[in-house]
């Protein structure tokens, strides 16, 4: 059972949160933060993938795989899709600048 109440700290009285029964934050902000953190934590490590595989070459051991041949042959078959490629790029970049 969740209820609407007043957020004390706020400045603004208007600004709500939902509190659950127990007084705790909803479990669907615990969600979202942990699925931020988690693309986030993607985000660098294919950084370092390439990194890596720019330094050492394709026989990186513990990379696993070709992740610049990768990379580019995603942004190629986003650039053959035309019009439906152009709006996933737009989705992509707009979910990256909102985490």
């Amino acid at each position: 059972m969740s209820r609407k109440i007043w957020n004390r700290d706020s400045e603004d009285p208007g600004e709500d949160q939902h509190i659950n029964a127990k007084g705790g934050f909803s479990m669907l902000n615990s969600a979202k933060n942990f699925l931020r953190e988690v693309v986030q934590l993607g985000l660098l490590l294919i950084a370092v993938a390439v990194v890596l595989q720019v330094i050492f070459g394709s026989a990186v051991p513990f990379v696993g795989g070709d992740i610049i041949g990768n990379l580019t042959g995603v942004i190629g078959s986003l650039g053959d899709g035309g019009l439906v490629g152009l709006i996933s790029v737009g989705i992509i970049l707009y979910l990256l600048q909102r985490a």
